[in-house]
């Protein structure tokens, strides 16, 4: 598993998939998938997300650049997707939070 978070670790920005990580493992998807599951308690997909976010606030929370210039940054396709899963996952759009918390 190791393997697999570096390389999402890595390669968060350029959409990296399940099927990329085991072939790059030498696995297959559903063996990285099930493993992925039972250690980290999530899925692949669901950890990917997740780091995206991570990253995202930390962008915010520096004011390297807008907005804008983060989802594409952190590897979503779509501003309004970005706004919709920053929402889910932290509770408020990526504006709110960066009135609370940007420097």
């Amino acid at each position: 598993m190791a393997q697999a978070i570096q390389r999402i670790q890595q390669h968060y920005r350029l959409g990296v998939t399940l099927e990329e990580t085991a072939e790059q493992l030498n696995i297959t998807p559903s063996y990285l998938s099930r493993r992925f599951k039972e250690e980290m308690e999530m899925t692949f997909t669901e950890y990917l997300t997740a780091y995206r976010i991570d990253r995202s606030t930390q962008l915010i929370r520096t004011r390297a650049c807008s907005i804008k210039e983060i989802y594409q940054l952190v590897g979503f396709n779509s501003y309004s997707y970005f706004i919709k899963v920053f929402k889910e996952h932290v509770g408020e759009t990526p504006h709110v939070y960066a009135s609370k918390y940007g420097k």
